[in-house]
């Protein structure tokens, strides 16, 4: 519990630390991401939402890969219960693509891999 709650505070530090999105990934990821405005809120395939789409925030980017967060009431089809976050999801998404779902196995991970410590 501690730790996902050091992860979510250093993850939210670095959404304030990186508003800005590069416009070429930003072109890139269209077809995928479809942007609702300058806020880095996106809606994005997630395939354990209806309707398999689910509006999201960006919270950090790392050449192809992008963390985003969804708010957990719209994750309703996530098949194990080792998911982290219970006010948010956390996902990862290659070049626009959905890649892998943050939860309790590989959280550690994610966050050394976009904090630059891997």
């Amino acid at each position: 519990m501690k730790t996902t709650v050091i992860l979510i505070s250093v993850l939210l530090g670095t959404v304030l630390n990186s508003y800005s999105v590069n416009a070429e990934q930003s072109a890139e990821n269209k077809s995928e991401v479809e942007v609702a405005n300058y806020n880095n809120v996106g809606k994005l395939f997630l395939p354990y939402a209806k309707n398999n789409h689910a509006y999201m925030h960006l919270i950090s980017t790392k050449g192809e890969y992008a963390l985003w967060k969804c708010n957990s009431k719209f994750v309703i089809n996530y098949p194990l219960s080792n998911i982290t976050g219970k006010t948010y999801n956390y996902f990862v998404y290659k070049n626009g693509e959905f890649h892998l779902t943050v939860n309790d196995f590989n959280k550690d991970n994610v966050y050394l891999f976009f904090t630059d410590q891997v």
